[in-house]
């Protein structure tokens, strides 16, 4: 696994917002959505995201919430690098 810089190690106590599992819709041709949805401090609703998988790359519901969850977490690592790399620019501009 790849190190993680500093800088991008989280603090405790930063947030109490959250992203939970909140729903499955299976299709009927195989395949399903995997909600989740995002929560802020005070337990408001902020946003849904969805997650397909393919009827292949899961053998069971468990297996299905399991990859989900994977994926859910590659989205997260591509959110924290990009916007890592934009605060990056904008920290070179305001030298």
């Amino acid at each position: 696994m790849a190190q993680v810089p500093d800088h991008l190690v989280p603090a405790d106590g930063l947030t109490d917002a959250h992203i939970r599992f909140s729903g499955l819709k299976v299709h009927d041709e195989g395949g399903a959505d995997v909600l989740f949805s995002l929560y802020d401090d005070d337990e408001n609703h902020l946003a849904d995201y969805v997650i397909y998988v393919e009827p292949a790359e899961y053998d069971s519901i468990d297996g299905l919430i399991a990859e989900a969850h994977k994926r859910m977490c590659d989205v997260l690592r591509q959110w924290l690098f990009v916007t890592d790399k934009m605060r990056q620019r904008y920290e070179k501009k305001s030298r």
